[in-house]
C-alpha cells in the first residue's frame, strides 16, 4: 500500500486572484486571460510584488515578463504604460486585440483616454487612430464618418491633417461628386448682365444651381423646380463681391453671400438693377423697385 507523499520541500503554486477589470470580461477574452493568468504566475506575481500592478494587462496580453516588455516595446512605450494605471492599460490592450495586432503600441499609448473605448468599437485601426487625433470629446463617430466618406471619394487624409484641412476636403469632392452627378442639361437661355464692377450670370441647369449652393454654402439647389419652369430667376453674382440672387415673378426676391451672410449696400443696390435689365429683357414688369 502506497503511503501519503511527501511534500516537504515542494513549493505549491498558489492560484492568482484575477485583476479587478478581470469580471469585465466575457467569451473569448475571458477565455483567452484565464489561460494567460495559469500560465503566466510567477510575472504577474513578481510585477505585483514589485508595484506594477499596471502592468499586468500587458503581460497577460503578450505573454511576457515585465522586463521583455521593455525590450519589445521600447523606452517611449515602456513609460506610458509605467505611468498610467491598470484600468487604461487594460483598454488599450482591449484595442490590441480588437485589432488582432494591426494597431502598433507607439501608436495605441497617443490615444487620449477619453477615446479608448470608441478605438475599440472603429470599424477599422486607421480610422480609430486618425479620429482619436482629431476629435473632441463627443465628436469621435463624427470625424471617424468625414474621414472613411473622404476616403470613398478618392481622397488620401494625410496624417499630419487638421480637422479643418480634413473638412475642406471632404467639402471639395463632395462638391465634385455632387456637381458631376447633377445633370447638366440646360433649361433656359444663358444671360449675362454687368452693373459696374458686379457680373449677374444666370444658372440654367441643374448642375449650376448645384454648383452654386455647394460653392456657396446655401440652399438654392431647393429651386430647382421653380427654376426650370420659369417661376423664379437664379444668378450667380461675382466681381466685386460673390453673392447669389433669387427672384420670382410673384416678387419676392433673395439676396445672399456666402452661408446666406448679408451683402454689401452696393452689392444690394447692383442686384436690383440686374433683376430691372432682366426683366427688362424679358419684357416683365418690373418687381425689383425698393420699398
Amino acid at each position: 500500500m502506497t503511503g501519503p507523499i511527501d511534500t516537504r520541500g515542494v513549493e505549491v503554486q498558489q492560484p492568482l486572484s484575477p485583476p479587478e477589470w478581470y469580471s469585465r470580461l466575457c467569451g473569448q477574452h475571458r477565455s483567452f486571460f484565464a489561460g494567460r493568468l495559469s500560465l503566466l504566475h510567477d510575472a504577474v506575481l513578481a510585477a505585483r510584488r514589485d508595484g506594477l500592478e499596471q502592468l499586468v494587462p500587458i503581460i497577460l496580453a503578450l505573454g511576457v515578463d515585465v522586463a521583455e516588455i521593455r525590450a519589445q516595446l521600447g523606452r517611449h512605450v515602456w513609460r506610458k504604460l509605467h505611468h498610467a494605471d491598470e484600468d487604461v492599460n487594460f483598454r488599450r490592450v482591449l484595442i490590441w486585440l480588437r485589432f488582432e495586432g494591426g494597431a502598433a503600441w507607439d501608436e495605441i499609448v497617443t490615444v487620449p483616454q477619453t477615446h479608448l473605448r470608441s478605438c475599440r468599437n472603429a470599424v477599422d485601426w486607421p480610422t480609430a487612430r486618425y479620429a482619436a487625433r482629431l476629435a473632441d470629446v463627443g465628436r469621435f463617430l463624427q470625424v471617424s464618418m468625414l474621414y472613411r466618406d473622404t476616403i470613398k471619394m478618392g481622397g488620401a487624409p494625410r496624417d499630419g491633417w487638421s480637422l479643418k484641412r480634413l473638412k475642406r476636403e471632404h467639402d471639395r469632392r463632395a462638391v465634385s461628386l455632387a456637381i458631376n452627378d447633377a445633370d447638366s442639361g440646360t433649361w433656359a437661355p444663358a444671360y449675362t448682365v454687368t452693373v459696374g464692377d458686379y457680373v449677374f450670370t444666370r444658372l440654367t441647369s441643374d448642375r449650376d444651381l448645384v454648383r452654386e449652393g455647394k460653392t456657396q454654402r446655401h440652399c438654392v439647389a431647393t429651386f430647382r423646380e421653380d427654376a426650370r419652369r420659369g417661376a423664379c430667376v437664379v444668378m450667380a453674382c461675382t466681381g466685386a463681391e460673390r453673392a447669389t440672387l433669387r427672384f420670382g415673378r410673384s416678387g419676392d426676391r433673395e439676396l445672399g453671400g456666402f452661408a446666406n451672410s448679408q451683402v454689401s449696400a452696393e452689392c444690394l443696390a447692383a442686384s436690383l438693377q440686374a433683376q430691372r435689365e432682366f426683366e427688362r429683357s424679358q419684357g416683365l414688369r418690373s418687381h425689383s423697385c425698393p420699398s
